[in-house]
């Protein structure tokens, strides 16, 4: 009732200066009006609501999860935004990236592996994995760092990568062979296609590519990433070279709770705790917002999961009190921010929230883990502030 009350509150100030207020609900139906929180009368996803509003009106989610990208039709104005807002700050809405994964069975009971259909991916190292909540792991080899090679600040995320010693012997006539006491000891083509995520030479950037023949102790690497690695076959003069690097993305290293893979439309992995998996979720979407060419657009105190936005040539669009996790996510990269061929994965807000125009704010908001960027920023007078 005190939800209810406040959600009314909301309704009658932003009535009071001439604008209109819809609500939405997980519980709500699109065919409905949507000017009522009362059964019958909420509309159900976040675009239909966006849909319908005018210059000075406002849209209330009320708790829940809404999974889907939302485009808006049409800019506010200086004299009469267009805001969006949690109906309760106390209980704030979710615009999630992901969909849930249902349906499990037991695929290997020794080794405690389930799977459920999954029928969609975002492409190699894009796709990501919850479970009750907390974030999975792609299954990778090796599951720790080698003594020396932790990241050197404590409490990260548990996505950041776990090196081996690994090293380019050949760089100006084999600079996709890579060796290590690492890949000694399997058989034959044991990690072909799995993706390869390393730094060697000069370390400016860790480096990707698709494993195209293993055997023991060394692996062969294609589809890199442009500019292979630098070192002597470019210029550089460091030796010996002493790289590191880890594998990830195959079935091969699916070995402890928490891990996961993706294969054949089906998702496979081993829980935290035995058992049949419960409330798991994978990524199905980039975005959660899209703004790009719209002024005058106000979202204060959503939660917004692994998903991010896009603010392709906007302006004075304000973000508020909103707070964003796990952005983006990849492991397979061409070129900076670029992790697809012949597309702009910078501006398309998939490698971080891209705010482009000009006079867009982030405002008292939270930002937690990023495979790329936090923030891509381009234009002019724009804020972000605490």
């Amino acid at each position: 009732m005190a939800r209810l009350a406040l959600a009314l509150g909301i309704a009658l100030a932003a009535a009071a200066v001439g604008g209109s207020v819809y609500f939405v609900s997980p519980a709500g139906d699109d065919m409905h009006d949507g000017l009522s929180p009362a059964p019958g009368r909420v509309l159900r996803t976040v675009q239909a609501g966006v849909d319908r509003l005018q210059p000075g009106d406002t849209l209330l989610l009320c708790a829940g999860v809404y999974r889907e990208t939302v485009v808006f039709p049409r800019s506010g104005t200086a004299e009469a935004p267009i805001a969006v807002s949690s109906a309760d700050p106390g209980d704030p809405a979710v615009v999630s990236g992901c969909d849930p994964v249902q349906g499990w069975t037991l695929e290997d009971a020794e080794k405690g592996i389930w799977r459920a259909a999954m029928p969609w991916s975002l492409g190699v190292g894009r796709n990501q994995v919850f479970a009750d909540g907390q974030v999975m792991i792609e299954a990778r080899h090796p599951n720790t760092p080698d003594p020396g090679l932790e990241m050197y600040v404590a409490d990260l995320s548990p996505l950041w990568p776990t090196f081996a010693e690994l090293s380019i012997p050949e760089p100006a006539t084999a600079p996709g062979r890579i060796t290590g006491k690492l890949l000694k000891g399997f058989p034959e083509n044991h990690w072909k296609g799995a993706c390869y995520y390393g730094v060697h030479y000069q370390g400016w950037a860790a480096q990707t590519g698709i494993v195209e023949a293993s055997g023991d102790g060394g692996i062969r690497v294609g589809d890199r990433t442009r500019t292979w690695w630098f070192g002597p076959a470019y210029g550089g003069t460091y030796k010996p070279e002493e790289g590191r690097g880890m594998l990830v993305g195959h079935r091969n290293a699916l070995d402890r709770p928490g891990e996961w893979h993706w294969e054949e439309n089906a998702l496979v992995l081993i829980p935290r705790r035995p058992g049949r998996p419960t409330t798991v979720e994978a990524k199905a979407r980039h975005l959660a917002f899209d703004l790009s060419h719209r002024e005058h657009i106000h979202l204060r105190g959503l939660k917004i999961a692994a998903s991010s936005l896009k603010l392709e040539d906007s302006a004075h669009c304000t973000v508020e009190g909103c707070h964003l996790t796990h952005i983006a996510h990849y492991t397979r990269h061409y070129s900076i921010g670029q992790i697809e061929e012949g597309r702009d994965t910078i501006r398309s807000g998939e490698t971080g929230i891209f705010v482009g125009g000009h006079d867009n704010a982030f405002l008292n908001c939270s930002v937690r883990f990023s495979a790329g960027a936090g923030f891509y920023l381009r234009g002019y007078h724009h804020t972000i502030h605490n």
